[in-house]
């Protein structure tokens, strides 16, 4: 599957600066732009749409969440929903009765529900025993999301049809059932059903409904991950299709099976071989719908290889056909496809001419269904065009259509992308209450891979909210779902996640642990988009380490992949990541180069969020360089995005580094403004971390200015903050004190606040953080000549050194020898040393289970900016998986670090 990366990506990008780096968070989601393969191309079956029941939520967000009704699915009926099953032969109803259920069938086709519902109604209540009104109301309310509904009116069908031994229809049935579980992601139920299915067809030797069955079987096999058994299922049905005399439909049917099964493997040419059978076999049988079917899914494997000239060539061939024909849905679902890969591309203006098209097309028919895909479309590519506003009132327009069809599963995807839009613009709260809506909607409709979506999501805004715990807790749940039901993909993603959150609380080797085992999973499923995240992850990871070398190779192959695929979002990413760690070793050049590069596509895909952060990092490289006026200058772009978009927390970051500049030009006045104005803003009960940043970075710009006693008040301040919220980023207080009393020549208060960072490092096993006090805690003792705890902390330095692979090893070694010499004179026998490298963190004890309270305070008001909600202030919204790895700024005040990834 293609990504826009960045989650799922697809999906979001993080672009992050100098010590927070990009990694990929992501929000997994249903693509609604994502082609995601067409139905099946057999007519003779509604709805046999077995490719298009890829329930695929790898972490690619593009925020549209949830949407079961892509815009590809012509048939309104879903795989195995034989709603034509009824046997005419053995019921006793009037004609008047399959008239009624015939108007019903045409009604849902419209996308009138209510009136569908009446009809079948209506049916029933003539006849009792109208088992077809029972199966087509299972229909209705499996597409409406009442899968409970769904399930009672397909049982009564399956009972009736048993009590009459009518075994065709008790085969149907049961399918029926398989593609209702399905849906609620009850994985083994649903085989169970395939397979009663498939041995009735065997039973009654009906070759064709057993190749269906066992398509099915495959489908349930796909989206559980298990590719190689889905692939032999589908050549097992193909097998079985070859059989029947005169069965080009079926044969046509198996062949694009294949060749979808074959592309979420990663083979892709061997999926075109596929798909050209397919569409010669339909072209043989002068099957025109099923021509366009197939070219659509030909273009959407090319566009996985990356090839957009080839994709869109068949595109635009699936729509020549449909506009033959008269096809009118499904010129508007080629309209969608055409508009994906201009979306992909960065060409928004085109991509919004297709969605305008689809949707008129649509309009002018009523198909309120498939409007509610287009409408979320259009959302979307407002979202990430920075234009929120505009998002928010195709959402609604989604939204209201969902709610006048009864459609609930689009009601939670209205509240899931609410959510989502307001996770993008730092409303982190809200965004938690609205995904906590959905997710209450998924749980009575008893749609679990949605739970796990939404879980997933949850999390994420615990995550960006430094509640850390609660993260794990809603990932732990998402990933359990996932290996319960045995969806592989998925659990990459989670696992992803889970090593973000261990990134945030700078437990780094965790971080990378999680990392390589989404990493293993994308390798074996070939899942390159996948890969280019598990990739930059796994760099951050390194680069928190020191490990530069490998670092930068990671980050590498990741935009080798990324420009492999012509992902825009993910090469701008990943040139900001290695401008940020040129920046952090000091190659201000090369960083510049980077950050030029990721600013010039974020300018050409006009994402207004990773232009702000581009600019904010280019003018970090020119403040550097000591070119104050350009950095200001830079700075002031930046801040005039987030401002007029509303995020808050980024706009303060900029002032503050702004405000450093101000400093290091000769404005110092300006600077103490600045962050006065911001302390002035916040609410110690509402913005207690806020604050606390507000007031370092007051103590900063003291500190800068000499004024060491205004420094060590204001460090103080945030130290009593952090202590007092149990914030483990008081290890950077306690080192800003020390630093502060060690310019004022107060070595003994210098060296109390170092140790008290030593210990809070010691305690959470950051080695490299524990290293660095190490440094300063040996210089003090070499200043007053204590040179046995001097030595005493350089061999835990060396140690440390030794564990992380250091390439200043070597060095310290040398220095460990001096310090031995001058602590252990005149002959006296110094201590065995131990030089092995410190041990890893132990293994966590799991994280126990509990129940996600609502947050207290906070009205759910749109439109409100509640600035309390931004209190962590990491708005990494481009499109891609977004969240910083939470490098608390660990350096001394004269490093200039600041960067948007360190407000917590």
């Amino acid at each position: 599957m293609t990504n826009v990366f960045k989650m799922v990506l697809a999906f979001l990008t993080v672009f992050l600066i100098v010590l927070s780096n990009g990694v990929y968070s992501q929000i997994t989601k249903k693509d609604f732009l994502k082609p995601g393969q067409e139905e099946s191309v057999d007519d003779d079956s509604a709805g046999d749409d077995d490719s298009l029941g890829d329930d695929d939520d790898s972490g690619d967000d593009d925020d549209s969440l949830g949407d079961d009704d892509d815009l590809g699915d012509d048939d309104d009926d879903s795989l195995g929903d034989d709603d034509d099953s009824g046997d005419d032969d053995d019921d006793d109803s009037a004609d008047n009765e399959n008239v009624l259920v015939n108007q019903a069938k045409e009604q849902f086709k419209e996308g009138k529900n209510e009136e569908a519902i009446e009809l079948c109604s209506q049916a029933i209540e003539e006849d009792p025993e109208n088992r077809e009104a029972y199966n087509q109301l299972g229909l209705i309310y499996s597409r409406t999301g009442e899968y409970d509904k769904a399930l009672k009116n397909y049982k009564i069908f399956l009972k009736k049809s048993d009590n009459k031994n009518i075994r065709a229809d008790i085969q149907s049935g049961h399918s029926n059932l398989a593609a209702i579980y399905y849906t609620r992601g009850q994985y083994d139920k649903a085989l169970e059903h395939a397979q009663i299915s498939r041995n009735i067809s065997k039973e009654l030797k009906d070759k064709p409904s057993e190749a269906k069955s066992i398509s099915w079987i495959g489908l349930i096999s796909q989206v559980k991950g298990d590719y190689a058994n889905a692939l032999i299922s589908h050549k097992e049905a193909l097998k079985i299709n070859e059989g029947i005399k005169d069965n080009k439909s079926g044969l046509a049917y198996s062949n694009n099976n294949l060749g979808f099964i074959s592309t979420k493997m990663g083979k892709y040419d061997q999926a075109i071989e596929y798909y050209k059978k397919a569409l010669k076999l339909n072209q043989d049988l002068g099957n025109k719908r099923g021509e366009g079917v197939v070219h659509n899914n030909i273009g959407f494997t090319y566009q996985s290889k990356g090839d957009y000239d080839k994709a869109l060539e068949h595109y635009n061939s699936a729509l020549k056909i449909r506009e033959e024909i008269g096809d009118k849905v499904g010129i508007s679902v080629s309209h969608n496809y055409i508009g994906e890969i201009n979306f992909e591309r960065g060409d928004f203006a085109a991509a919004k001419e297709n969605f305008d098209k689809a949707e008129e097309i649509l309009k002018s028919i009523n198909n309120k269904t498939k409007l509610i895909t287009v409408y979320n479309n259009l959302g979307l590519l407002s979202q990430v065009k920075g234009d929120y506003k505009g998002a928010d009132e195709r959402y609604k327009e989604a939204s209201k259509i969902a709610k006048k069809t009864g459609n609930r599963p689009a009601k939670g995807d209205y509240n899931n992308n609410k959510g989502v839009l307001l996770y993008k613009k730092g409303r982190n709260k809200k965004a938690g209450k609205r995904i906590k809506k959905a997710l209450k909607l998924d749980k009575e409709m008893g749609a679990r891979p949605a739970e796990a979506i939404r879980q997933n999501n949850m999390a994420l805004t615990y995550l960006r909210r430094g509640r850390y715990n609660k993260a794990l807790k809603s990932f732990q749940k998402a990933l359990a779902f996932n290996e319960e039901a045995g969806a592989i993909p998925e659990m990459a993603v989670c696992y992803n996640n889970i090593g973000v959150t261990y990134l945030k609380k700078k437990d780094y080797e965790k971080a990378l642990e999680f990392f390589k085992k989404a990493k293993a999973i994308d390798q074996k499923l070939g899942a390159k988009p996948g890969l280019a995240t598990d990739y930059t992850n796994m760099a951050s990871s390194y680069e928190a380490l020191g490990q530069y070398n490998n670092a930068t190779s990671l980050y590498k192959k990741a935009l080798e992949i990324d420009e492999a695929l012509e992902n825009k979002d993910g090469i701008a990413s990943v040139n900001n990541n290695l401008g940020a760690l040129a920046y952090r070793q000091g190659n201000n050049d090369q960083a510049l180069e980077r950050y030029k590069a990721s600013n010039q596509i974020s300018s050409e895909l006009d994402d207004q969020y990773a232009l702000a952060v581009s600019y904010n990092n280019i003018a970090l490289v020119y403040h550097q360089k000591k070119e104050y006026d350009a950095a200001i200058e830079n700075y002031k772009k930046a801040l005039e995005i987030f401002d007029r978009e509303g995020n808050l927390g980024a706009s303060d970051v900029v002032r503050f580094n702004m405000g450093n500049a101000y400093i290091d030009n000769g404005e110092g006045e300006k600077a103490l403004k600045i962050y006065q104005k911001v302390i002035e803003s916040k609410d110690e009960e509402k913005n207690p971390r806020a604050l606390a940043m507000a007031h370092r970075r007051l103590g900063d710009s003291y500190h800068k200015l000499g004024q060491y006693d205004k420094a060590i008040e204001s460090y103080d301040k945030v130290a009593q903050l952090n202590e007092k919220l149990g914030d483990d980023a008081v290890d950077v207080d306690y080192n800003r004190l020390g630093d502060a009393y060690q310019r004022q020549d107060q070595d003994e208060k210098a060296l109390k606040y170092y140790l008290l960072a030593y210990k809070v490092h010691k305690k959470k096993y950051r080695y490299p953080q524990q290293s660095m006090s190490c440094i300063s805690i040996v210089a003090l003792y070499v200043k007053e000549g204590n040179y046995k705890k001097a030595y005493k902390y350089q061999i835990i330095r060396v140690r440390i050194e030794n564990h992380l692979n250091s390439e200043s090893l070597e060095a310290d070694r040398k220095y460990l020898a001096r310090l031995k010499d001058l602590a252990y004179e005149d002959g006296e026998e110094a201590p065995a040393e131990n030089l092995e490298p410190l041990p890893a963190k132990p293994a966590e004890k799991p994280v126990e289970e509990e129940i996600i309270e609502e947050d207290k305070g906070e009205g759910d008001i749109e439109g409100d900016d509640d600035e309390g909600d931004t209190e962590e202030g990491d708005d990494d919204d481009s499109v891609g998986d977004d969240d910083d790895d939470g490098s608390d700024d660990d350096d001394s005040v004269g490093d200039d670090d600041d960067e948007l990834g360190e407000v917590e």
